[in-house]
């Protein structure tokens, strides 16, 4: 008996399926992104996807895609964009419909691209046509103008997003090297792990430009999972030209390095200069873990300190009714230590006012507070070095975070890192 057919990663390279085409938690079947559909390929593989192209639903998508993308284009070709002058109602001049549906168009492109650079909601757009009809009254185009939530979507998507993207790949072909700086994260949204890339290069204008080139959405992110999409994304990419791949390092990350090194040597007889992985994310990890290995316990306080008083309108008020200022205490951030020094010189600048605050309630002049947060700063109070402890924190964290803040840049740095991170060290 036969086995069923799979999902091929690689159709997602095809230009006939690219646009359209993802797969799924189920490898027996693929997903149309334009239709919102299933497509089942356990039978027919990838006959069924050729058969799906067919049906009336997609060809309309497809057809619609191609005049989204035609118009956009031709929006961006234009030298200059000048809208029509307003014309008054009781003016009698003949008006070129196409010509008015064509500046109508422009207008529509134009809001989308202030949609997407203020990350405005695609809800923000519905029923916007009426408020500049309401607003330029006199004017043509804002009579026309409409924009719902779908169609706002739908020339992003299909218009303004390929046009940019086919941008940054003809840009990548005149280059002769260029880098790939990706990392992987959970997006809230769909559930999924998201995997960005972005493409790092000496433009024309002599400078490093970075640019975004896509995302890949996945399931699992094994090391094969990770390479899968690798490739799916720099299909276009003529991998010779490539240099290096920067990224953080997780043992996953490295595991799929070696298997994409495997690869290169294979298929273009080259390798990409290994620099190691984020030196940032080492320094900082390091950071955590000497704070912790004192066993001060110092986030364990500002954590504590900040949670105290967070949606406690009534702690909050009788702290700062026995404190000298009207200052409260900062979030600690689990994630970058190093963005925590302010948060420690806080908590030494109002230190006085939580003893006063917790000595309060131990006499019962204030109510009494059992929740946790409260009871590792009662015990902080307890201990003579605490405020020296915090300091001493917060200088170390200023220190490095000088560093890490100079190399948080798209400037061309990484022959300098090593002497500076010695310099450091000693």
């Amino acid at each position: 008996m036969p086995g069923k057919c799979m999902f091929n990663p690689l159709w997602v390279v095809k230009e006939e399926y690219a646009d359209w085409l993802r797969s799924t938690e189920n490898k027996n079947k693929a997903k149309c992104i334009w239709c919102a559909k299933e497509i089942d390929i356990s039978n027919m593989g990838e006959a069924a996807l050729k058969t799906h192209m067919k049906g009336v639903k997609h060809a309309s998508f497809k057809k619609g895609k191609i005049t989204v993308a035609a118009n956009v284009a031709d929006f961006f070709k234009k030298s200059t964009v000048s809208p029509s002058s307003p014309k008054s109602a009781n003016q009698n001049s003949i008006i070129d419909p196409a010509a008015a549906r064509q500046d109508v168009l422009d207008a529509e492109i134009l809001w989308c691209l202030k949609l997407v650079k203020s990350h405005f909601s695609y809800n923000s757009c519905n029923n916007v046509g009426k408020l500049f009809s309401k607003m330029f009254h006199d004017s043509i185009i804002a009579r026309q103008f409409s924009l719902s939530e779908r169609k706002a979507a739908y020339i992003c998507h299909f218009g303004i997003a390929p046009y940019f993207q086919n941008q940054v790949y003809e840009d990548l072909k005149q280059l002769s090297h260029f880098t790939v700086l990706f990392d992987e994260t959970l997006n809230k949204t769909n559930q999924q792990k998201q995997l960005d890339l972005h493409i790092r290069y000496w433009s024309k204008d002599n400078r490093v430009t970075t640019r975004y080139l896509t995302s890949i959405f996945m399931g699992h992110a094994t090391a094969s999972n990770i390479l899968d999409a690798f490739k799916i994304a720099l299909a276009k990419l003529d991998l010779k030209k490539l240099v290096q791949i920067s990224m953080d390092g997780p043992s996953v990350n490295w595991c799929f390095y070696e298997h994409f090194q495997e690869d290169l040597k294979k298929e273009h007889d080259i390798k990409c200069i290994n620099i190691g992985s984020c030196g940032i994310h080492i320094l900082n990890n390091a950071f955590q873990k000497g704070a912790s290995s004192t066993e001060w316990d110092i986030s364990s306080v500002l954590v504590a300190l900040y949670h105290l008083f967070k949606d406690s309108p009534a702690r909050s008020e009788d702290f700062q009714e026995c404190s000298k200022s009207e200052k409260m205490p900062l979030k600690f951030a689990n994630h970058r230590w190093l963005e925590n020094a302010p948060v420690s010189l806080r908590a030494v600048e109002i230190w006085e006012d939580i003893e006063t605050y917790v000595k309060l309630i131990r006499n019962g002049k204030l109510p009494k507070v059992t929740c946790k947060s409260y009871k590792v700063v009662e015990e902080a109070t307890k201990g003579k070095l605490i405020k020296i402890k915090l300091l001493f924190f917060a200088c170390v964290s200023e220190v490095i975070k000088s560093f890490l803040e100079k190399y948080q840049s798209d400037e061309p740095l990484v022959p300098f890192f090593a002497p500076d991170i010695h310099r450091l060290a000693i």
